[in-house]
């Protein structure tokens, strides 16, 4: 046989909202408290800290980062500073190969304009091309090139450059053994650099005709 309680009046509506005021009070302290600390489970007497409300609210930088993670090729780039006036007066070398070749330089020198070209003095460069002949044991080509030079010097009237045609054709002939040839391209450049005046060079011819015994009274013709 069961036995049945009956609970009524203010006694079972205290017992029916028990829970219900229990539940709305642990709702507000929620709200009003949301970092207290609270028992954690399993027996631990270490209190656990609640993680409050405003946690989940992070901050908006994402937009931050993806710009700060942009490459720097999509940035429109700044304009160069202008340069100072101390740089501005210096002249800007451009970065690229300089081609040295001697080609080179004489197409440079053909570009330049007429007024600030040198002109170059044919009997000059005969006399300068028969040297290097000399130099690289063609003494056949640079015969040939100083009798031009002497025949374009005694055209000019240039006694200079036809005594020093004379006096290196002087020095081959002596190379070559021929005393005889040697004495009076000697001698026709001593008197050529007496008429201009060049004692130095007259003293070369000179020095040269007493070393080799030349006659120094010859009466000689230009040949």
């Amino acid at each position: 046989m069961s036995s049945v309680f009956e609970i009524g009046g203010v006694a079972g509506w205290a017992v029916l909202a028990g829970p219900l005021i229990l539940l709305v009070a642990a709702l507000a302290m929620a709200l009003v408290w949301p970092n207290r600390l609270v028992p954690a489970s399993g027996g631990n007497d270490e209190p656990v800290r609640s993680i409050p409300a405003d946690a989940f609210n992070v901050p908006d930088q994402s937009l931050r980062i993806v710009e700060a993670a942009e490459p720097a090729a999509s940035r429109q780039a700044a304009p160069p500073a202008p340069p100072s006036p101390d740089q501005a007066s210096i002249p800007q070398i451009e970065d690229k190969d300089i081609d040295g070749s001697i080609g080179a330089l004489y197409a440079i020198q053909s570009q330049e304009a007429p007024a600030t070209r040198t002109p170059v003095d044919p009997i000059c460069a005969l006399i300068d091309e028969a040297l290097v002949e000399i130099a690289v044991g063609d003494r056949a080509a640079a015969a040939e090139k100083l009798r031009r030079a002497i025949m374009l010097a005694a055209k000019a009237g240039d006694r200079k450059q036809h005594a020093a045609a004379r006096l290196e054709l002087g020095d081959m002939a002596q190379a070559d053994g021929d005393l005889h040839t040697a004495c009076e391209h000697w001698q026709l450049a001593r008197s050529l650099f007496e008429e201009e005046r060049s004692a130095a060079d007259a003293a070369k011819c000179e020095k040269r005709m007493t070393k080799n015994g030349c006659p120094t009274d010859w009466v000689l013709n230009d040949f």
